[in-house]
């Protein structure tokens, strides 16, 4: 720090800076000031930022007992007095968002009091500014009424009383890195002037030694060699102060955070960068799953967010059970509904996912009962309460980050009990959404001032000096940044007070006083600019075009981190081939294993063997699989009363539609049962008119076929291959007039009978069933039940008249018998393999068939 300011501050004055991280780094360096003289022991120094110091100034005048004492409002309470203000006006019930609508407001109330001015009727040309002026009245009224004092008005209360000589203050006060000082702010100093104060401004200055300026080809370019030359200069001198200065920081955070991690991903001692600005506290994990958890009911709770919840380490007992809770996550998904409740998880005991630990604490969660309105200081105790009962936030040791996360959790909830003075009495959905709010609007950021490296925004570097410096995204686009007026004040006001954000000219005036600022920051500076952002063309900035170029190669940077990892040898082996299945060995799967099998040996090896399933997608409303249950069920009890076409036929159409009525809604009514919180009521209706229509335009598609019976529906029966057993459910066999049978197989999808043919078959399912048949089968067949695309889709031994059924001979060249002949065969063939366990990555068709896949992971085909 500049030797003038620390010679001042040896004499004790106050000294008040433009914010807390400046005032820091002045009592470090103070510090380091009195050990390198040698000084055992010295008296800190007063020195705090103005808006502290203003607090201070409060408290001190309350110790005197001045009446009436007036109440210093936290910005929270502000915050919900003007929403409360606002929401109840003329006007508020237009308002789409009354949060952000607050946040203009309130903008507008400071910028008011900071230039020392009121807002008039003469002087609301708007609506806006109208319905402003509304609650400025408002506000003023309760303010008064209550005694409460807002923080900017704090300035005027310090202001009357150093008027009446009602605080004891240092001869001397210096003010330190302030960039302008509003007319509040110099109204303050000259008061303090006129009472026999010394007033000292400050800003530290360094005499730069070399400014360049750099040309890169696109941001990310940029932003990656500013990291890796900070690298570069803290490992030259660990002890440089390093400063990256990024004017849009806020916006760029995450993709900055990240780079900075890849670059110094090999530094295995404390991270010596700091980003400023921080999350929103809600970005954090650890509190964004306490939110989570205040936001459980018990019943209709979304899958996604239970499952995760399941398996958030921030749970109690999390590690104990991980195990157990991954089964029982995935045992939730297997119905693949969108919506669950607590309750499943209390019934569930089975050894595989029973959670004896997860259960307490979630019927723990459920016992805990509130009133249906309380204050917002019971509701932070009952939230606390909660949390507790979940073991939030979880059994591990926290990180540093984590732990200054809870910490300034637990004094969000401390602000958020202090509310109760603006409102009272809230209903939990209030609670849970005010805390829901200012949680979304705290910015946090874990401490860590003293690292060597730190990236900052341009207000945030006000007063800091630096060995080294880069200020990164000078183009003509962001600096200076387009004006931005607040809406609630007449534009010619802001402009004629010169406030900020009012006009182009004034930012480019304010730009230019912070570029003067970089450039007596550091005694090495470099500027940088992008010359493409996706596919615009940018240039730099006015204000850094005299500046003189530099090639980017005479930067020193550190080395990339992909070129720093060190390549390790890889070893190459085949191994295509799983152990036997043995004889104890339980298969699950029919005909589908054999499908698998001939798709691609290893799905079929991972799918059955590993039971390497992914978990299922939570969906609303009927999927395609959940369709074809329901409409083979409806099939069976429509044909349970038909038995024959001629019953079809003979009987009348007002008791063929009760007959598909009654059977479609006793199979929708189980299915809703099974999956209450899933299917509602209307959803259920339009179902059952869609089903109706369907099965009844197929029904007299079947009139037009030759007589037949139902001799079997849902028909199970086992078969031998290989040595290995397979369950099979045949979905119906009719039986023709000659007495031969049909196999129908019900299809909501598009099928095609090529899919029987070959050594590797696509669909094996109606060939196995027609070899498990002892009676004389002449056809095997799809009954596609698909909206516009009724039909049969089949083969047989010889002419049974239905459209759609074409004799095997004839269209595929191979006659009855030698076809069976051949799926006995190919099919014998894939069940040996799977038995034998040749498990290769040989999908049968690449393309189509490793789209459809989910083995990627595990087979790694692509790589």
């Amino acid at each position: 720090m500049h030797d003038t300011i620390l010679q001042l501050i040896n004499k004790d004055p106050l000294v008040l800076t433009v914010n807390r991280r400046l005032a820091s780094r002045l009592r470090q360096q103070y510090d380091q000031l009195q050990i390198h003289a040698g000084n055992k022991a010295w008296a800190s120094p007063t020195i705090m930022p103005l808006a502290a110091w203003l607090t201070h100034c409060w408290e001190t005048k309350l110790q005197y007992n001045v009446n009436p004492a007036r109440l210093l409002l936290t910005p929270l309470q502000e915050q919900l007095l003007w929403q409360q203000v606002i929401g109840e006006s003329a006007t508020g019930s237009a308002l789409l968002d009354i949060p952000a609508t607050t946040t203009h407001a309130i903008q507008a109330w400071q910028l008011y009091r900071q230039w020392r001015l009121q807002p008039t009727a003469k002087t609301a040309y708007t609506d806006d500014q109208r319905a402003f002026l509304g609650w400025h009245q408002t506000i003023t009224e309760l303010l008064t009424t209550h005694h409460y004092l807002t923080n900017v008005e704090l300035v005027e209360y310090v202001i009357h009383a150093i008027a009446n000589r009602q605080l004891s203050l240092p001869d001397t006060i210096m003010l330190v890195g302030f960039d302008e000082l509003t007319p509040q702010i110099q109204t303050l100093l000259q008061i303090l002037k006129e009472h026999g104060h010394t007033i000292i401004t400050s800003m530290p200055q360094r005499q730069a030694n070399s400014i360049h300026k750099f040309a890169f080809n696109d941001p990310q370019q940029e932003l990656e060699s500013m990291a890796r030359w900070a690298k570069h200069c803290w490992q030259n001198d660990s002890n440089a102060a390093i400063g990256c200065i990024v004017p849009d920081l806020n916006a760029r955070w995450h993709e900055i955070n990240k780079v900075f991690a890849e670059v110094f991903a090999d530094v295995r001692s404390a991270q010596p960068y700091n980003l400023s600005a921080g999350l929103m506290l809600t970005e954090y994990p650890v509190i964004y799953w306490a939110l989570q958890i205040l936001q459980l009911s018990q019943h209709h709770i979304l899958l996604p967010t239970l499952s995760q919840l399941i398996r958030s380490p921030y749970i109690g007992e999390a590690e104990q059970e991980q195990s157990a809770r991954a089964y029982l996550d995935a045992h939730l998904r297997e119905p693949g509904k969108l919506y669950v409740n607590i309750d499943m998880i209390l019934d569930y005991s089975h050894d595989h996912y029973a959670c004896p630990e997860l259960q307490q604490r979630f019927s723990d969660f459920i016992n805990l009962t509130s009133p249906s309105s309380q204050s917002p200081r019971a509701w932070a105790s009952f939230f606390n309460a909660q949390l507790a009962a979940l073991g939030w936030p979880g059994e591990r040791s926290l990180t540093s980050r984590e732990y200054q996360a809870v910490n300034r959790w637990q004094n969000l909830l401390t602000e958020f009990a202090t509310t109760e003075i603006i409102t009272p009495e809230l209903s939990h959905s209030q609670a849970l959404q005010h805390l829901q709010h200012l949680a979304t609007t705290t910015v946090f950021q874990p401490k860590n001032d003293t690292a060597t490296i730190q990236v900052l925004g341009s207000l945030e570097s006000a007063g800091l000096l630096f060995d080294q410096l880069w200020v990164l995204g000078l183009t003509d686009e962001t600096w200076p940044a387009t004006a931005n007026p607040n809406p609630f004040i007449p534009l010619q006001i802001q402009r004629d007070h010169d406030m900020p954000h009012a006009s182009a000219q004034r930012e480019l005036a304010y730009c230019e006083l912070l570029t003067q600022r970089f450039y007596q920051s550091a005694t090495t500076i470099n500027i940088s600019y992008a010359l493409m952002d996706n596919d615009c063309e940018l240039r730099p900035s006015p204000l850094i075009k005299a500046l003189p170029s530099q090639p980017i190669k005479t930067l020193s940077l550190a080395d990339d981190i992909h070129y720093r990892l060190n390549p390790v040898a890889l070893e190459s082996f085949t191994d295509d081939s799983a152990p036997n299945v043995s004889t104890d060995e339980v298969i699950h799967g029919g005909s589908h294993i054999l499908k698998q099998q001939a798709l691609c040996p290893f799905r079929a090896f991972a799918q059955y063997r590993l039971h390497a399933d992914e978990p299922n997608i939570p969906h609303i409303g009927f999927d395609p699989i959940e369709r074809g249950i329901l409409l083979h069920r409806i099939m069976e009890l429509i044909w349970q009363q038909l038995n024959d076409q001629q019953t079809l036929n003979t009987l009348p159409a007002q008791e063929l539609t009760l007959i598909i009525s009654k059977a479609s809604k006793k199979a929708l009514m189980n299915f809703q049962h099974q999956h209450s919180l899933t299917f509602s009521a209307k959803l259920i209706s339009l179902e059952l008119q869609r089903l109706q229509k369907l099965i009844l335009e197929w029904l007299q598609l079947e009139k037009q076929r030759p007589p037949f019976k139902v001799i079997a529906l849902e028909h199970r029966c086992q078969y031998t291959l290989a040595g290995m057993q397979f369950n099979l459910s045949i979905d119906r066999i009719d039986q023709l007039a000659d007495g031969t049978a049909i196999i129908i197989d019900y299809k909501t999808g598009k099928s095609s009978p090529m899919y029987w043919f070959g050594d590797r078959l696509d669909e094996p399912q109606l060939p196995l069933y027609c070899l498990t048949q002892q009676q004389s089968i002449s056809a095997i067949s799809f009954a596609q039940l698909r909206a516009g695309e009724l039909k049969f889709i089949g083969i047989s031994a010889h002419d049974i008249n239905i459209d759609g059924i074409k004799l095997s001979e004839q269209k595929y060249e191979y006659d009855w018998n030698s076809l069976k002949q051949q799926w006995q065969i190919s099919l014998n063939t894939l069940s040996e393999e799977f038995t034998q366990g040749v498990a290769s990555v040989n999908p049968k068709n690449p393309i189509t068939t490793c789209q459809t896949c989910q083995f990627h992971g595990l087979c790694r085909i692509e790589a």
